[in-house]
């Protein structure tokens, strides 16, 4: 079938062709009177002839030509073929042996996630040159998938030329599988200050079970549940000289696919800082802190208020928020990580007295923080009065995540204005840093993790009688420039430390967030 046939007239000698037909066995065909045939599904079997008439002065003849057959039925078109490949991936890979369609006739893809295809999906490719050479159709470019883990996917294909529907594949299913490895997103360098347990928290994005398989030092390691430990829950002590240790853990999901991660992780030596600070305070010091104004409250788990931060100075001069209300910063931890987090809106710490930032004629302030790059916030200050105040670690405006600085004293002389600090930039912006600067009372100099920005030079004039220190905010009349962010310690002095103190105090306080400087 689909076959055309093409007639001989012959030879014809005194007369031309006065008519054609062509014969279905032996009988003329309607329409058929041209000097070709295409055979149709009503010859299949029989046997098809061709015969001429013609005619001239002497009359007329015809000549009919051997039949043709029995003419054999049109070979039934070869359906696409699926093959599930792969179903580890997502979407499934499949290999299709398309049988008999030809460049320029379409593919339709269908598939539904019930062997009935009773609700399904489709998509059309036209058959191209291109997918011969590349010897594949890239459907999940064209919108197949992906689909849900542990779904079962029914597809089929079908083959159209022109308009008409000529095959249908046979219908495949495939179960999808999890074939993508873990991701560790745990930090894989941790400070630990000595003599203290590690609690490093493993963490991953799906589910997984944790093992130890390697490293240099994996025998003084141990694992509970997703929790990296020094074995038999012990400590370490800081010797100077190899305070480095290596384990190679490693994440398998429930698929069996797996990745590792090699962690070190570096004793710090404990109190490793000088020790005359004024304000003191360590998030990871669950004693210090209360959800209480009053300080009776205990803060115990992740989520508390922090009402009361005590300092850890000798002067025990200890913050505490406005009220017990929502004006209370919050404690967070994620097993390993200690912080306090203000939310940037109305949190706030602070003592009411001179803390002694400006007045002890010197001083150095550092902290470990995670700070939102938002203008004109400002993390630690001095105020008193609409016209007094010293703020130091500042988000600087128009640069957000760059530190700045003002003093003012009374009188509203600026003694060092608002502009930010060159060369302290990214001091603010949503990523762990060490941030601070000294003071030796004409010179402020900034410091990202233990990096210095360029110094900034004033003038001491007037006097300068702060009344509160505040965290998360400044005082002056009343409480503003809310800080948002995270405060994982905070370190003051009231002199310039020395570059080997700075080193420490950068050192100790990285440790805080899980770092190594």
């Amino acid at each position: 079938m689909g076959e055309t046939l093409t007639g001989s007239d012959g030879t014809i000698s005194n007369g031309t062709v006065s008519a054609r037909a062509w014969l279905r066995a032996g009988t003329q065909i309607s329409g058929a009177t041209g000097g070709t045939y295409l055979l149709v599904e009503a010859d299949e079997g029989e046997n098809i002839s061709y015969r001429v008439s013609a005619s001239g002065a002497g009359g007329s003849a015809q000549a009919t030509s051997d039949p043709v057959g029995p003419i054999d039925p049109e070979p039934e078109f070869v359906a696409p073929t699926l093959t599930v490949t792969d179903n580890t991936t997502n979407p499934p890979e499949f290999s299709i042996d398309t049988g008999d369609a030809v460049i320029g006739d379409t593919f339709r893809l269908i598939w539904d996630d019930n062997s009935g295809f009773t609700t399904p999906e489709d998509l059309d490719h036209v058959f191209s040159s291109d997918d011969v050479l590349d010897g594949e159709i890239n459907w999940e470019s064209e919108g197949f998938g992906p689909f849900d883990v542990s779904d079962t996917i029914f597809w089929k294909i079908e083959v159209y030329r022109s308009a008409a529907l000529m095959a249908t594949s046979n219908p495949v299913s495939a179960t999808i599988l999890d074939g993508i490895a873990p991701t560790i997103t745990s930090a894989s360098t941790i400070g630990n200050i000595e003599a203290e347990v590690l609690a490093h928290s493993l963490i991953a994005n799906e589910t997984v079970e944790w093992a130890i398989v390697g490293g240099a030092d994996a025998a003084d390691f141990e694992l509970s549940s997703s929790t990296l430990r020094y074995a038999s829950n012990g400590t370490k002590a800081y010797t100077g000289t190899d305070d480095s240790y290596s384990v190679t853990v490693r994440a398998t999901d429930t698929a069996g696919n797996w990745s590792e991660q090699t962690i070190t992780v570096t004793v710090i030596e404990a109190e490793a800082i000088p020790t005359d600070y004024i304000v003191k305070l360590e998030a990871d010091d669950l004693s210090s802190m209360f959800q209480t104004i009053t300080g009776t409250t205990p803060v115990a788990i992740d989520g508390d208020a922090v009402g009361t931060w005590r300092n850890k100075a000798a002067n025990a001069r200890h913050l505490t928020a406005p009220a017990n209300d929502n004006t209370r910063p919050i404690y967070r931890t994620d097993g390993t990580l200690h912080w306090v987090e203000a939310d940037g809106s109305n949190d706030v710490l602070a003592w009411a007295g001179d803390m002694g930032l400006y007045n002890s004629g010197a001083c150095s302030v550092f902290v470990a923080v995670r700070g939102n790059p938002a203008p004109d916030r400002t993390l630690i200050a001095e105020g008193g009065s609409t016209s007094c105040w010293y703020t130091c670690e500042r988000a600087g405006n128009p640069t957000a995540s760059t530190q700045a600085a003002i003093i003012r004293r009374d009188g509203a002389i600026d003694m060092l204005g608002a502009a930010p600090f060159s060369g302290a930039t990214n001091a603010f912006d949503n990523t762990d840093n060490v941030v601070g600067h000294t003071d030796n009372g004409s010179s402020i100099t900034p410091y990202v993790d233990g990096t210095a920005g360029t110094a900034r030079s004033y003038t001491r004039t007037g006097t300068f009688t702060p009344s509160y220190f505040t965290l998360f905010g400044l005082r002056r009349t009343s409480f503003e420039q809310y800080f948002a962010g995270r405060v994982y310690a905070v370190l003051i002095y009231p002199r310039v430390v020395n570059s080997t103190e700075r080193a420490q105090i950068v050192t100790y306080l990285a440790a805080k967030m899980g770092r190594t400087l």
